[in-house]
């Protein structure tokens, strides 16, 4: 009886087991994993879409940039997360993708007007980085042509009477990746293309910021 009974147990944990590896062959097969920078038309794809950076393209904006223009100062803190959910899109649900986001430090004549250290932190430990200071995906190793950016020096009402930083877009070239010395970028903000006032007001700060890249590494977000 003792027998029957352990090779029952021994049968139930084959089954278990074979169970496990099936669903989890099911949820592999379930997703579709692009190449982040990969150009095709994925438009008809019906399945979860993983944008991964299986090339390493955030390497080079990684770590902290730095620009002046006139009395103004900007400093970027730039860091690389995986798999933030991006949003919907039609039959494929969730879009995940590894991207870039961080902080920054706005100053005048060398007085910090605005440190977004703390919104980034919040969004980090909240997994919520889609909302941060500023982020997005790079085009490639050398380009971000549509970043998310925060200016915390606007506060505007929005639509539904609640206030916020203005919302806009940047973009992020660097200009000398080959050259061997300290890589430097074009950053250029610009409004959004919306109705909405929150994306229409005028920037607190310069629009165009010639950036070079001081550290290759950022401080830890804690």
């Amino acid at each position: 009886m003792m027998v029957a009974n352990n090779l029952k147990i021994k049968t139930m944990k084959h089954i278990l087991l074979i169970t496990a590896l099936l669903v989890f062959t099911l949820s592999c097969k379930a997703q579709t994993v692009i190449t982040l920078g990969d150009n095709g038309d994925f438009s008809t794809s019906e399945k979860p879409r993983f944008i991964k950076d299986l090339n390493n393209l955030r390497d080079n904006f990684y770590g902290v940039w730095q620009g002046s223009s006139g009395i103004s100062e900007l400093t970027l803190y730039i860091y690389k997360i995986d798999d933030i959910p991006i949003g919907l899109s039609g039959k494929m649900g969730k879009q995940f993708n590894d991207i870039i986001f961080g902080y920054y430090i706005y100053k005048e004549n060398g007085v910090e007007l605005i440190n977004s250290l703390t919104e980034a932190q919040n969004n980090n430990q909240q997994l919520t980085v889609q909302y941060a200071p500023f982020y997005g995906p790079p085009k490639d190793g050398e380009k971000i042509n549509s970043m998310f950016f925060k200016d915390y020096g606007v506060q505007i009402e929005n639509e539904d009477g609640s206030f916020g930083a203005k919302s806009g877009k940047a973009t992020f070239n660097i200009t000398n990746l080959n050259s061997g010395n300290a890589l430097e970028a074009n950053f250029e903000l610009k409004n959004r293309a919306h109705i909405m006032k929150a994306y229409n007001y005028s920037f607190s700060m310069p629009t165009n910021f010639t950036l070079t890249k001081i550290a290759n590494t950022p401080p830890p977000l804690n």
